[in-house]
This record gives structure tokens, C-alpha cells and sequence, in this order.
């Protein structure tokens, strides 16, 4: 009986510990397979038409950061959903607002602000200091 409770506990940690690599390279495929589709160019662009109120220069440095709760260099789109779309990890994007002392208007709290509300959140704060 003891040996059967030790396997079933070596089971049961060996899928516990394959959860989060697993988890992991599911994240991983699904921004690859964004990323395929995107070009950096037309984002970024994208990124400075939507926010054409504000300085090209200051939307560039807030596209840089927020491309860091993603991926290195990922070309972000005015609508993405960090949460939904990017999957980036709530602790981290709610440190990442916590951090900077923002208050990013999102329509659907649920879903998380999409990258272009996070950037005029971003950008609102440091206008105001």
C-alpha cells in the first residue's frame, strides 16, 4: 500500500510540475502565431494613428513598455486585449499599473484594458506631472 501511495504521489507531482511548461508553451504558440500575422511597421503605426493626440516620440516609448509585458520587439495593435488577447499575466499587468500609478479607462474591466487605453493611461500620467 505505501509503495502505491508513492507512486500515485510521484504522478501527481510530476503533472503539477509539467503545468506551468506546458502552460508556458501554449503562450509562447499563441504569440507566435500573432506575431506570423503582424507586421512591427503597420503596428506601430497603427499604434501612433490611434493615439494622434499625443507626441509620436512619447506613444513610441509607451509601445516599447507595454511590449515588454508581452513579448521583446512584439508588434502590439491599438486593440489588443492584454489580457484576453496577449494573455499577459494579470499580476503582472496590474504590478505594471500599480508601478507607474495609472488608471487605465477600459471598457470591459473584465477583459482587461486593451494596449491603447494602457498608453494614454501612460501617457495622461506623465502630461499631468
Amino acid at each position: 500500500m505505501t509503495e502505491n501511495l508513492l507512486k500515485a504521489l510521484a504522478v501527481i507531482i510530476t503533472v503539477c510540475a509539467a503545468i506551468p511548461v506546458t502552460s508556458a508553451v501554449l503562450r509562447r504558440r499563441q504569440l507566435q502565431r500573432l506575431r506570423s500575422g503582424r507586421n512591427a511597421k503597420i503596428a506601430l503605426d497603427a499604434f501612433i494613428q490611434h493615439l494622434s493626440n499625443f507626441d509620436r516620440a512619447r506613444v513610441e516609448a509607451v509601445d516599447r513598455e507595454i511590449q515588454g509585458l508581452v513579448a521583446s520587439n512584439f508588434p502590439i495593435m491599438p486593440e489588443d486585449r492584454l489580457l484576453e488577447d496577449l494573455d499577459v499575466d494579470q499580476g503582472e499587468l496590474d504590478a505594471f499599473i500599480e508601478d507607474r500609478a495609472i488608471v487605465p479607462s477600459s471598457k470591459d474591466a473584465t477583459r482587461g484594458p486593451t494596449s491603447a487605453e494602457l498608453a494614454m493611461a501612460m501617457i495622461r500620467k506623465d502630461q499631468s506631472q
